[in-house]
């Protein structure tokens, strides 16, 4: 916390002392206190929409052949280039180390999936035809809703939100995406070759929850 200098012109230019945070949880214990909220500033990331992703292919596209996977990447490539994107269609994403990923940014995420819709439609409608199995595609996709994985499966998602409770206020707990979770990884190959790296498995929290449960929703094997 920063101790600053407030003027408050809505109040007779009252002249005091406060503090500045960007931590919730600081914040959360100054109202408490007795303090009273001045300013509120957020920063708010536009929302993004990936095209295609080599490190994490989705659905049809993980489904194909290598060959075709490599042609739809320079056909995407390509199409970006003549077809200069627009601010109304979305913003490519830049970034150190992106170079596997093609993405959108913008205001309105249903707007880019609609454009991303448009754009892959164009591409993938050009002769190309499924060849994998969905179990051995090259890419994992959240389509199976939590609700319908088995129950022990279940019971540890609500074993974790409770156990994370503890130490979070209430708001992250209604909030939190990691702490929310719908959709899993469908079924896949994946999940028996995790079984046998190790006795234990470490998931990392926030991108890793949704694996955990999908890895013990296929082998049911208990993660510690």
């Amino acid at each position: 916390m920063e101790r600053i200098k407030i003027i408050s012109k809505h109040h007779c230019w009252r002249t005091l002392k406060g503090t500045k945070t960007n931590n919730f949880q600081e914040y959360f214990n100054q109202i408490n206190n007795g303090c009273q909220l001045q300013e509120t500033i957020f920063h708010l990331r536009d929302a993004e929409e990936m095209l295609m992703d080599l490190s994490n292919l989705s659905s049809p596209i993980s489904r194909l052949s290598s060959t075709e996977i490599i042609h739809i990447w320079n056909e995407l490539v390509d199409y970006l280039n003549i077809n200069k994107i627009t601010s109304d269609m979305g913003n490519l994403v830049n970034g150190y180390g992106l170079d596997p990923e093609l993405a959108l940014y913008g205001t309105e995420l249903c707007e880019l999936r609609k454009n991303k819709e448009n754009i892959l439609s164009t591409i993938l409608n050009k002769g190309i035809t499924n060849k994998l199995e969905l179990i051995y595609s090259r890419g994992l996709d959240k389509s199976v809703k939590l609700k319908d994985a088995p129950q022990k499966t279940i019971d540890l998602y609500d074993e974790f939100r409770y156990e994370y409770s503890k130490s979070i206020n209430l708001f992250s707990l209604e909030t939190c995406p990691t702490l929310n979770i719908e959709n899993i990884y469908q079924d896949h190959y994946v999940w028996d070759k995790v079984f046998t790296i190790a006795k234990n498995k470490l998931f990392i929290i926030s991108g890793g929850i949704p694996l955990a449960l999908s890895y013990h929703a296929k082998t049911l094997n208990r993660i510690s």
